[in-house]
């Protein structure tokens, strides 16, 4: 009896901590909360948890909740035991190895807690019902699997009600506490159905999956990976060694030993080791690595926060946590926001498209198949008779007398839609009403318009599948559906007697419509609007209803003598009459967005009109599908320079500002010549004088729809003329790749400079736009505005004071020569420069610029050049034809020598070889041999020349450097943030770690494609790794990588970072020394938000300071000094290399003259400390982020005039090299009163008095 009774009290006393906590009052509970210690009894004896996974989250999970009182434990695992599993998965044994996870969890925890009753489920969680987990209270999720969770919470989302005004009923909403490891890093998510953001709306969140470039795994494999997804991405898809169609399975050991053999074969022949297969099961079953303190901590978190949830003691997590400790501890807390059209948690319908043949079993094949919707167990129901009746239920006890619906098909057995509730969906749409659309007509009606209605496929269109060989790497829409039966091709439609009709709603026919096409709606803006409100709140029939009401009394007013519609066919039949003299046949060709039920509606009443001679069509896939083609044909036309494409020359005017570019083009229209008239197009002078009132200006759709028919005019001409544009034409409008790519290239492309003096284009602007000059001084002001960042306020004062005087001609004289001028050259002139290099550019003079010079002297030049270039080629045009006496080439000084701007540069740039081009600042301390180009970056060893610290005059600059020896040096490009601008995170291989003379740090030699280039190494870096650039600033501070360049926006507090930029794009100028490093301090709370730092760039003055919300504060290690950065300047993570360089000491008196350090004379000794130590502040903030005010000749934030040429700057340098080159006589040094030798001097001794 008294073991008992011992027994008894254990029992009672073991829950004692938990009574502390739910008994007792705290600051920090909830107000909701009530002690009692009551909550204990009910969480071990009523709670009934479900836990899903039994692996290494699993099993520390479910130790925990047994330990934290849960008494009544559910676990789902459909795995077994392996070897690998015992090193993190603690309640499995030698002996248990096959046996089932779940089992051996659940006989583990029972054994070790008595209390604890655990029910072992060795099943997959697509085996259970609704109801199944409908009895939990709770759920915890320890997988592995993102397609697992995704499946777990479209299931507990789907079991959530809702009431009338959209809210949940919290008695059915079971919370889902969910974790996830990999490696040092894991995450928790908490989910509270209809009020925080699911699993689905944070899928972003989940890394993705490492993917090696294809081109790197077939062609240059430089690790065992690349191997093993050689075989397994190209080798067994060509080999098929088991079969045709046989998938790889990662769990048969026969499929992994072909896989391991094929890749140690792979790995031989290029000299590649590591392959094993052990790395071979990783990658093909793509094994998450997982540490078991990870484990710990995530799990642990999972059961607190469960805990939390249950008693609601104490706030939980809300709702995302992120976990690492790879380099100490990191944990980062947000809240996941709701997505709008998240289908899981906020019930959205999806609408599907099926062919009225198709049968129920055709619908769920593709609810199960589909990729986007992917449902393992669909239940299909339908309306009739005013009831819900049910179709499928993918369950074989609930199928019987089911299976008779499957080969029937939808059109003829049902009539009112059908909904397809996802009980167990698999990945998504699972509180989602599928809506399925089933274009229904009868039999009857069928065959009686069957000879008139057709439809118009866009399919057979040119490059509506396809791309031309010479541009495969187009960015383009989709390809367009197969042309469906018995359709007609869109190209053998005659434009004269085929009438477009658009069925559309009023703004969406404004916002852009195919050519030609009028517009009839069915349903009116409003009426649009309230259907699709309807529709959204899932009542599908009364939204088709409604919708039909709207279409039927809109039709038929339409069809009035009054009517559009009505009135429209009488005169197009008249018209098509007194043409031809006799009747010809009408086609109505009618579309709506989709080529739905608008347009199908449309042509059905209008087909059984019989109207004579009228011929009625649909357009299959509507004007959506119009969109796509005409999209891929905007991007294709340009670039196939053959048939079918714009075979002829592209001639591109350029210019400076002012010469008439828009002029010529009107001419040469008029004479007959194909032009394209971009800026016509888009409604826009191409200069701020232009106007400012975006509301004039056409949307991207229209423009685009504008550009594709003047193209399909120029199709197979001989020669097409247009203006030279930026990318950008207009506020609003821009030019598409391929249209791009052709109007700057070399292929097919000819270009025309137009040369005219200042005068000229002063005239010529002042006339051109009259307008400006007499308009208000709010106009005269926007301008000036739109000019602040560009020039000083001295400047803009000046040019103020020039129109309010209205001296328009020195304003716009000025404005051309400081301003437009230096933009375009800076712009244009490599690219012109390139042309001209190739013959493929003329230059014209333009003594005036009047539309009558034009018309009578330069059109009839420009076609007899066009015509010489289209028989003997560019090569002898260049050679022979001279233009207005004056050589073809640029001159010099109206076009200078191109002045490259940093970025990595490949083969296919202007560059004769691929490399980087980068403007190597020269120093007078560092001269480079006048053979070198400094413009021309190389890895290869330059010969330095040593000036000793003195300048160009012989004057010392740097004090206390001498020649030294003329060792190798190399060029370090401390650039890292080339990819802000590409947006793509940029990959580089170390090839190589390297000393270098007369460097302290480490330099690496890095590799990316054919680019090479020396950077400062990192203390962590070593040959063959793989060093990423990024780009991104996300919400949330990233997980830096060491070595890795990010923004300085994107790292969280305490990063160590290096190699900082002091302003973006410049390069990196503070801590580059060696063992240098700097620390993050403060990050603003929206560094993320660049729209709103470029507002708040672009309408401060540049005395007002930025945001600290929008920058971000860094301290120098050594000095303490705290820098201030805008988000965007590009760091390095980590240390210089070569921390310990300061304790290396010289070997010998001469070593450091050949680093070039001045010896010093001996008698200034360091001091011993006898009068005390000096304590120096540290130096105020360092503030990167403030305008600083530029003087008259530079243009902020763009580029700088310099004061003297180019040539005559560097003729001084090459001068200072020759004179460093002879060897000039020493002139010894006369001893005297002040430059005695040091052992004439007298002694100095210390008097004590």
């Amino acid at each position: 009896m008294a073991s008992e009774g011992n027994v008894l009290r254990d029992h009672d006393n073991r829950w004692k901590a938990l009574e502390c906590i739910l008994g007792r009052s705290g600051p920090l509970q909830r107000s909701e909360f009530e002690p009692s210690t009551e909550m204990v009894r009910l969480l071990t004896e009523n709670v009934r948890v479900l836990v899903v996974g039994a692996g290494g989250l699993g099993c520390e999970i479910l130790k925990s909740l047994a330990f934290m009182g849960f008494c009544n434990i559910d676990v789902i695992d459909m795995d077994t035991i392996d070897i690998s599993n015992l090193n993190r998965q603690f309640l499995f044994t030698d002996k248990d190895i096959g046996r089932s996870k779940a089992e051996v969890a659940a006989e583990f925890i029972t054994r070790r807690v008595e209390t604890c009753k655990v029910t072992p489920h060795n099943r997959r969680i697509q085996d259970f019902s609704p109801d199944f987990y409908k009895q939990f209270d709770i759920v915890l999720c320890g997988l592995d699997s993102v397609i697992a969770r995704r499946w777990i919470n479209s299931m507990l989302a789907s079991l959530v009600k809702y009431d009338e005004d959209g809210k949940p009923d919290l008695h059915t909403i079971i919370p889902l506490v969910d974790g996830g490891t990999e490696g040092f890093k894991g995450h928790v998510i908490v989910v509270l159905f209809g009020f925080t953001g699911c699993i689905e709306c944070s899928l972003d969140l989940y890394p993705p999956q490492v993917n090696f470039p294809l081109c790197t795994i077939a062609q240059t494999p430089r690790l065992p990976e690349h191997c093993v997804e050689y075989v397994r991405l190209l080798l067994w898809p060509k080999e098929q060694p088991f079969g045709p169609n046989v998938a790889i399975d990662g769990d048969s050991p026969e499929h992994l030993e072909w896989i391991y053999n094929r890749s140690c074969e792979r790995a031989k022949e290029f000299g590649i080791q590591g392959v094993n297969m052990r790395l071979v099961k990783g990658v093909v079953k793509r094994i998450i690595p997982a540490v078991a303190s990870t484990n710990a901590v995530i799990a642990s978190a999972i059961v607190t926060e469960a805990f939390k949830l249950l008693t609601i003691c104490y706030d939980y997590l809300n709702n995302y946590m992120n976990f690492a400790d790879i380099e100490g501890i990191y944990t980062y807390r947000f809240q996941i926001e709701r997505k709008p059209d998240c289908l899981v948690c906020n019930n959205m319908p999806k609408s599907l498209c099926l062919s009225p043949k198709s049968t129920l079993r055709d619908l769920v094949d593709h609810l199960k198949h589909d990729s986007d919707l992917q449902m393992q167990s669909p239940t299909v129901m339908t309306v009739m008779d005013g009831a819900n009746r049910t179709l499928f239920v993918d369950f074989d006890e609930a199928m019987h007398g089911l299976r008779d619906n499957l080969p029937k098909t939808l059109k003829a057995k049902y009539s009112y839609g059908i909904s397809a509730l996802t009980g167990l969906p698999l990945l998504r749409y699972c509180a989602a009403t599928l809506a399925v659309r089933i274009c229904r007509i009868s039999s009857q009606h069928r065959a009686n318009y069957r000879h008139q209605l057709q439809y118009v496929s866009l399919s057979e269109e040119p490059f509506a599948t396809s791309v031309p060989p010479n541009a495969p790497d187009l960015l383009l829409p989709p390809s367009l559906d197969p042309p469906l039966s018995n359709s007609v091709p869109w190209s053998s439609l005659d434009p004269s007697t085929t009438l477009l009709i658009d069925s559309r709603s009023p703004s969406e026919y404004a916002a852009d419509h195919i050519q030609g096409a009028v517009n009839i709606p069915i349903l009116s803006d409003s009426e649009r609007a309230e259907v699709g409100i309807i529709f959204s709140r899932g009542n599908t029939l009364e939204a088709r209803l409604k919708g039909a009401r709207f279409a039927c009394n809109n039709i038929a007013e339409s069809l009035t003598p009054e009517g559009p519609l009505a009135r429209l066919l009488n005169g197009q039949s008249k018209s098509l009459n007194s043409l031809s003299g006799s009747v010809l046949p009408l086609k109505l060709l009618v579309y709506c967005a989709r080529g739905g039920q608008r347009s199908m509606g449309m042509a059905t009443i209008l087909a059984e009109l019989h109207c004579p001679n009228c011929e009625v069509m649909c357009l299959a896939g509507g004007y959506k599908a119009w969109r796509r083609l005409l999209v891929r044909q905007l991007n294709c036309w340009p670039m196939h320079i053959a048939p079918g494409g714009m075979s002829g020359n592209l001639w591109v005017l350029s210019s400076l500002t002012g010469c008439g570019k828009t002029l010529l083009l009107e001419e040469l229209e008029k004479s007959g010549e194909h032009v394209l008239n971009l800026e016509r197009m888009a409604e826009h002078k191409g200069s701020m004088f232009g106007g400012s009132d975006l509301t004039k200006s056409p949307t991207q759709k229209v423009f685009e729809s504008r550009l594709h028919a003047a193209l399909h005019s120029c199709l197979n001409a001989p020669c097409i003329w247009t203006e030279c544009e930026s990318k950008s034409v207009g506020p609003s409008c821009h030019l598409n790749e391929g249209f791009w790519r052709r109007l700057r290239g070399t292929e097919g492309t000819r270009r025309i400079w137009l040369s005219a003096s200042l005068n000229s284009r002063v005239d010529y602007i002042l006339r051109d736009y009259a307008d400006w000059v007499v308009c208000s001084e709010e106009k005269h002001e926007w301008v000036l505005k739109s000019l602040a960042n560009y020039h000083s306020k001295k400047r803009l004062e000046s040019w103020r004071g020039l129109m309010q005087r209205g001296d328009f001609a020195a304003f716009v004289a000025e404005l051309l020569e400081h301003h437009y001028d230096p933009l375009y050259k800076k712009s244009r002139g490599p690219m012109l420069q390139h042309f001209a290099d190739h013959g493929l550019l003329h230059r014209i003079e333009l003594p005036t610029i009047s539309q009558s010079y034009f018309r009578l002297e330069v059109v009839p030049r420009l076609l007899e050049l066009s015509t010489q270039e289209n028989q003997f080629g560019p090569t002898t045009t260049q050679n022979s034809a001279r233009l207005f006496g004056k050589s073809l080439a640029i001159l010099v000084n109206e076009l200078p020598s191109p002045r490259y701007v940093r970025g990595l540069q490949t083969s296919a740039c202007l560059q004769r070889h691929p490399g980087i081009v980068y403007p190597y600042k020269l120093s007078w301390q560092w001269l480079i041999d006048k053979h070198i180009d400094p413009t021309q970056y190389t890895v290869d060893p330059i010969r330095k020349i040593r000036a000793g610290g003195r300048g160009p005059d012989g004057r010392i600059q740097y004090k206390h450097r001498t020649t030294g020896l003329n060792m190798p040096y190399f060029l370090v490009d401390y650039v890292r943030s080339r990819q802000m601008e590409t947006k793509q995170i940029h990959e580089e291989v170390i090839l190589k770690i390297a000393k270098n003379w007369w460097r302290d740090p480490y330099i690496a030699l890095t590799a990316c494609g054919e680019v090479k280039r020396w950077i400062i190494a990192t203390s962590n870096m070593k040959e063959g790794d793989i060093i990423r650039s990024h780009w991104e600033i996300p919400t949330i501070p990233v997980l830096p990588s060491p070595g890795d360049a990010y923004p300085v926006g994107a790292l969280p507090v305490g990063t160590q970072v290096c190699q900082i930029e002091l302003y973006p794009g410049q390069g990196a100028e503070v801590c580059r020394a060696a063992g240098a490093t700097a620390t993050i301090v403060r990050r603003g709370a929206a560094v993320h938000d660049l729209d709103g730092l470029s507002r708040q760039l672009n309408d401060m003055l540049s005395a007002e300071p930025i945001d600290d919300c929008h920058t971000c504060v860094l301290q120098h290690d050594s000095t303490k000094r705290e820098i201030r950065l805008l988000p965007t300047c590009v760091v390095v993570v980590g240390q210089v290399s070569n921390e310990n360089h300061n304790k290396e000491n010289y070997r010998k008196f001469g070593e450091k003259y050949w680093h070039g350090i001045k010896q010093r004379s001996g008698l200034y000794q360091k001091k011993t400390g006898r009068f005390g130590r000096k304590i120096y502040p540290v130096d105020p903030l360092l503030d990167c982020t403030k305008g600083t005010e530029v003087s008259d000749g530079e243009i902020k934030a763009k580029f700088t005039l310099s004061d003297r040429p180019e040539a005559e700057r560097r003729r001084d340098r090459e001068v200072f090299a020759d004179s460093l080159l002879m060897k000039r006589q020493k002139i010894p040094p006369v001893p005297g009163p002040n430059n005695g030798l040091p052992h004439t001097l007298p002694e100095f001794t210390w008097r004590h008095v």
